[in-house]
């Protein structure tokens, strides 16, 4: 018989996974055979790659795991030292797997916990459950290789003009929008799309030009796209 254990217990052990997990894995074996390579719905606006989002994967999964009586829960544990996401795949059985995953913060901001706990939840989830995205060269590669700068062939023949680094980015945003860093990035992302601008830097230097156009229609851009 399966020991079960309180959830509580279950986030504390230092157990991998449940006694048994032979009902657990027989459902995921269904559970993955029903679940399909997602489509890459989102643009990493620095390194123009393509990434499954975490609504995406959820999108992918919910249904295949419900209808074989599997859950996912995710938490946070440790210290103001460390703190580690946990991933728990369980069972309607009792039986459960967990994974443990470092969050990496250097300025340990509210801001920068949450887009870290996000991206842990996110690759945790995925390789937990076994989804690949159609592209693995996702942006992962932008944790890779931060000052990585886009280069892209100018029909005049001269050199092509170097992309801005995300440092660039980051500092512009905290000196005129700190408080909306995420939809800060969507807009200028939806900005360079929608002018057709070649590169990143050049967005960059329409809205230095620009500046108090731009914060009207990012206000009115925020009032459309909240989160």
């Amino acid at each position: 018989m399966e020991t079960q254990l309180t959830s509580v217990d279950l986030i504390g052990t230092s157990q991998n996974h449940s006694s048994s997990i032979g009902e657990l894995m027989a459902a995921l074996a269904k559970a993955q055979g029903e679940i399909v390579s997602g489509i890459k719905n989102k643009s990493n606006p620095f390194f123009k790659s393509k990434f499954l989002d975490l609504a995406a994967v959820w999108e992918v999964i919910r249904k295949p795991l419900s209808s074989h009586g599997l859950s996912v829960v995710q938490t946070v544990e440790g210290t103001t030292e460390q703190l580690y996401l946990l991933t728990i795949l369980g069972h309607s059985s009792g039986q459960w797997i967990k994974s443990k995953m470092p969050l990496i913060l250097v300025k340990k901001t509210p801001q920068e916990m949450g887009s870290s706990i996000s991206y842990s939840r996110r690759y945790s989830l995925m390789a937990l459950i076994g989804v690949c995205a159609e592209d693995e060269d996702d942006d992962g590669e932008a944790a890779t290789k931060p000052h990585r700068k886009e280069s892209k062939k100018q029909e005049n023949g001269n050199p092509p003009e170097p992309d801005v680094t995300q440092e660039e980015v980051d500092a512009y945003i905290d000196a005129n929008f700190p408080n909306h860093r995420q939809q800060f990035i969507g807009y200028m992302n939806a900005t360079k799309a929608h002018y057709k601008w070649a590169t990143y830097r050049e967005t960059l230097d329409q809205f230095t030009q620009h500046k108090d156009q731009v914060k009207k229609e990012f206000g009115e851009w925020i009032k459309k796209n909240p989160s």
